[in-house]
C-alpha cells in the first residue's frame, strides 16, 4: 500500500513538471502569467521591462528553481489573487529564488494581493524573499519559512495591515522623499534598521501606531534633517527599541528649516549608540508626550531652546541639555511628573531679551563645577509651595546662575526655588550672581555661598527666602534702590568691597536687615542718601566680623541730602580709611541707635544738629574746621556722652552756634579752641545740666 501510495505522488510531481512553463530572459511587452499554464518555473533571470506589466492571474503558482534565479521588475507587476485562490512564489524543492522591485526608469507602483511567499532566499535580495527599491502594494499577502522583505526605507508605504510576515529589514539609505513606516501585519512584526537612515530637510517620515522599530548595532541612528512623525495611541503605541543595550538612537538634526517632530505613546528601550549615546537628540523642536523610556544609556540629550514641547505626561529619568546659547524665548517644562531632571553637559547662555521659563516641580542638576547658567537675558522660574524648582549641584559646589549685567536689565524670578550644593568655579563657588533685578520670594539656599550681588539689584530679594548670606560686591549704586531683610529668620549681607551711593540717589535699608563687613579695606561711602530704620523689634546692624573692620561714611560731596538712621547698632567697625563706626559729613538724623566701637562717630561740627538724645553712644569727635555755618550741638546720648575737638573750630562771623544743657565739649589738647566770629548760644539756664568745656 506504501508502494503504491509513493508512486502516486512521484506521478503527480512528474506531471505538474510535464505540465509547468519554464520562464527567463526579459520580458519587453505586457503579458499575463495564467492559471492554465501554471506553475512558471524560473529557470533564468526574468526581468519586466521599464514601462512593461507582468498580470499574475489568481492561483498561478511561481517557482524559483535555484537561488541564483530572481526576478526583477523595472516595469510593474499585478499579481492579483483573491481569498479563495492565492498567488504563489516559492522555492522549487528548498529555500531558493526572490523577487525585486527595482528602482529604474519611469516609477510604477506594483501590486501584490493574497500572494504567498515561501520558502524564498536568493542572493540578489539578501537572503531575503523580497527586495524592494520603489514603493510597491501589498495587501494580504503571507510571508512563510523566509527572510521576509529588504528595502529602501522609501519604499514600505504600501503595505497594508493585513498582511502576514515577521519583519521588514530597512537599508542604510537617505529618504529623500515623504514617506511612511505602515504597520504592515496587525498582529505583530518589526522593522530591523541595518544602517543609518536620514530624513532630508523639507521630508517627513511618520511611522504608524503599532509599528516596531529594532536597532541591531550600536553604529546605526536614525538623522531627521527633516520631521519624524511617530504618534501611536492608548491601544497602539510605537516601540522603538535596541535589540542589545545601547544600540540605536534618534538624533533630530538642526538643518535648513526648523521641522516640529512628535512623537507620542511611544516606547524607547535599550537605545543609545555611538554618536548621540541617547535614545533621541535634540537639536530642533519636538513635541513628546505620553512615551516611556527605559534602560536607555541616556534618555534624551537637547539643545536647551528645544525641549518646551515635551510635556510631564513621558515617564523619563532625565534629559541632558547639551552646553549652548538660548537664542530664543523658550520654556524647560516638568517632562514627568513623577520625576525627572535635567542635567547640564556645559554652559548655558541666555540671550539678551531672550527668556527661559522653567515649570514647577524641574529638578536642574549640575554634574561639575565649570558648569553655569549665564543670564544675559531673563529667567522665569516660578514654582508653587507644593512643587517646587530645584537647582541642583551632584556633588557639592558644582553649577549655579549668573544674572550678568550684559544688554537690557530685565527682572528674573525665582519663587519656591531650592538651591541645593551648588557653586561653581566661575561663579566663585556661590549658587547665585546677581547682576541684573532679580524678585525672590520663598526660596531657599543650601550652599556654602548663598548669594554674590551688585549692591543696586537685591531691592526685589523679600523676607520668605531661607539663606544665611548675601555678599556683596564694592561697587557703586547708581540707583535709588532698597536692601531688604531677605531672610526674616535671619541672615546678613557681607561687603566683599566699598559701597559708594552715587549722589542724588538713595539706599534704604530695611528693618532686620544685618550688614557684616569682612575687612578693614571695605567702607560705605554715601554721597546720596542713607535710609536705615529698624524698629525698636527689629534694628539694623552694622558689624565688623573682626575688630576694626568696615564703616560709614556721610561724605560732603555732592548734594548735601538728609541721611537716616534709626534703631542701628554699630558694633566692631574702624576701617583703616574711617577709624570709626560712623563718619558724618553731611545732615543725618540719628536716634535710637547704639555704638560699640573703638571710636564711635567722627563729624562735621556743621552735621551732628540731627543726633538725639535716644542713641547710646561714648563720644562724637568732631573733625578739624568743620563748623562753617549756623549749627546746633545737640545731647546725643541722654545717659552721657561728649563731643570730642580734634582741632580748632571756628564760628563764623554771622553764624550762630547753639549748645544744648549737659552737653560736654572736651579739647583734645591745649592747643585745641573755640573761635566765637560770630555767636555761640549755650542752653545751660537748668542747674546740675551746664555746658561743660575740659581738657584732658
Amino acid at each position: 500500500m506504501k508502494t503504491i501510495f509513493k508512486s502516486i505522488i512521484c506521478l503527480f510531481f512528474f506531471s505538474q513538471n510535464l505540465l509547468a512553463t519554464n520562464v527567463s530572459g526579459t520580458i519587453s511587452s505586457d503579458a499575463t502569467w495564467t492559471l492554465t499554464n501554471s506553475p512558471y518555473v524560473v529557470t533564468g533571470d526574468v526581468i519586466i521591462a521599464d514601462q512593461v506589466t507582468l498580470t499574475i492571474e489568481p492561483g498561478v503558482v511561481v517557482e524559483f528553481n535555484s537561488t541564483l534565479r530572481d526576478l526583477f521588475i523595472d516595469g510593474n507587476i499585478q499579481a492579483i489573487g483573491n481569498s479563495t485562490d492565492s498567488i504563489f512564489f516559492q522555492g522549487q524543492g528548498g529555500v531558493r529564488g526572490d523577487v525585486i522591485i527595482r528602482n529604474t526608469g519611469v516609477l510604477e507602483v506594483s501590486t501584490f494581493a493574497f500572494c504567498v511567499f515561501q520558502d524564498l532566499s536568493g542572493n540578489q535580495a539578501s537572503n531575503s524573499a523580497v527586495r524592494l527599491e520603489i514603493p510597491t502594494v501589498f495587501q494580504n499577502c503571507r510571508f512563510s519559512n523566509n527572510r521576509d522583505i529588504i528595502a529602501d526605507a522609501d519604499a514600505v508605504s504600501g503595505f497594508e495591515n493585513s498582511n502576514r510576515l515577521d519583519d521588514i529589514r530597512l537599508l542604510n539609505n537617505s529618504l529623500d522623499s515623504t514617506t511612511t513606516f505602515v504597520n504592515a501585519d496587525s498582529e505583530g512584526f518589526y522593522y530591523q534598521i541595518l544602517g543609518d537612515l536620514e530624513v532630508f530637510d523639507g521630508d517627513v517620515l511618520t511611522i504608524d501606531p503599532g509599528v516596531e522599530i529594532r536597532f541591531t548595532s550600536t553604529l546605526h541612528e536614525f538623522y531627521i534633517g527633516g520631521k519624524m512623525i511617530a504618534n501611536g495611541n492608548a491601544t497602539d503605541s510605537i516601540s522603538i527599541i535596541g535589540m542589545n543595550p545601547n544600540n540605536g538612537g534618534i538624533r533630530i538634526l538642526e538643518s535648513g528649516i526648523l521641522d516640529t517632530s512628535e512623537f507620542s505613546y511611544c516606547n524607547f528601550s535599550n537605545l543609545g549608540s555611538l554618536v548621540p549615546g541617547s535614545a533621541i537628540e535634540v537639536y530642533q523642536p519636538i513635541l513628546l508626550s505620553h512615551s516611556t523610556f527605559n534602560n536607555n544609556i541616556l534618555d534624551i540629550k537637547a539643545d536647551g531652546d528645544f525641549l518646551f514641547g515635551i510635556d510631564k505626561s513621558n515617564r523619563l529619568e532625565e534629559i541632558r541639555v547639551l552646553g549652548n546659547s538660548l537664542s530664543t524665548t523658550t520654556t524647560w517644562p516638568s517632562a514627568d511628573d513623577t520625576g525627572f531632571k535635567y542635567s547640564m553637559l556645559g554652559d548655558q547662555t541666555i540671550f539678551d531679551n531672550t527668556t527661559l521659563t522653567i515649570e514647577p516641580g524641574v529638578i536642574v542638576e549640575f554634574p561639575s563645577a565649570l558648569y553655569e547658567f549665564f543670564v544675559n537675558g531673563q529667567i522665569i522660574a516660578e514654582g508653587t509651595v507644593n512643587d517646587s524648582i530645584r537647582f541642583v549641584g551632584e556633588v557639592n559646589g558644582e553649577g549655579g546662575i549668573n544674572l550678568v549685567s550684559m544688554g537690557d536689565f530685565d527682572t528674573s524670578l525665582f519663587k519656591y526655588c531650592v538651591f541645593d550644593s551648588l557653586g561653581s568655579l566661575a561663579l566663585n563657588g556661590a549658587s547665585l550672581i546677581v547682576n541684573q533685578p532679580v524678585l525672590m520670594s520663598n526660596c531657599q539656599f543650601n550652599s556654602i555661598r548663598n548669594i554674590i550681588a551688585d549692591a543696586d539689584f537685591i531691592w526685589g530679594i523679600n523676607n520668605t527666602n531661607r539663606l544665611d548670606l548675601i555678599e556683596l560686591y564694592g561697587s557703586t549704586l547708581d540707583s535709588t534702590t532698597v536692601w531688604p531683610n531677605a531672610d526674616e529668620t535671619g541672615f546678613e549681607y557681607l561687603t566683599l568691597g566699598d559701597q559708594i551711593v552715587a549722589d542724588g540717589n538713595i539706599l534704604i535699608i530695611e528693618a532686620g536687615t544685618e550688614i557684616h563687613f569682612g575687612s578693614s579695606l571695605y567702607e560705605f561711602f554715601v554721597n546720596g542718601q542713607l535710609i536705615a530704620e529698624g524698629t525698636n523689634v527689629d534694628s539694623i546692624k552694622f558689624i565688623g566680623d573682626v575688630v576694626g573692620a568696615g564703616g560709614i561714611q556721610l561724605t560732603s560731596l555732592g548734594n548735601l541730602d538728609t541721611s537716616i538712621l534709626s534703631f542701628c547698632s554699630f558694633k566692631d567697625l574702624g576701617s583703616i580709611i574711617l577709624e570709626s563706626g560712623l563718619w558724618v559729613e553731611h545732615p543725618a538724623l540719628v536716634s535710637n541707635c547704639s555704638f560699640d566701637n573703638a571710636r564711635d562717630v567722627i563729624a562735621s561740627a556743621d552735621h551732628v544738629w540731627g543726633f538725639e538724645a535716644s542713641n547710646r553712644l561714648k563720644e562724637i569727635e568732631f573733625l578739624i574746621n568743620s563748623l562753617t555755618t549756623t549749627s546746633h550741638w545737640p545731647i546725643a546720648d541722654d545717659t552721657g556722652f561728649i563731643y570730642r575737638m580734634l582741632g580748632d573750630l571756628r564760628v563764623p562771623a554771622g553764624e550762630i552756634l547753639t549748645i544744648e544743657e549737659g552737653v560736654e565739649v572736651l579739647q583734645n589738647s591745649t592747643l585745641v579752641e573755640l573761635f566765637i566770629s560770630g555767636q555761640i548760644n549755650m542752653m545751660d539756664d537748668v542747674l546740675g545740666k551746664e555746658v561743660r568745656f575740659y581738657r584732658e
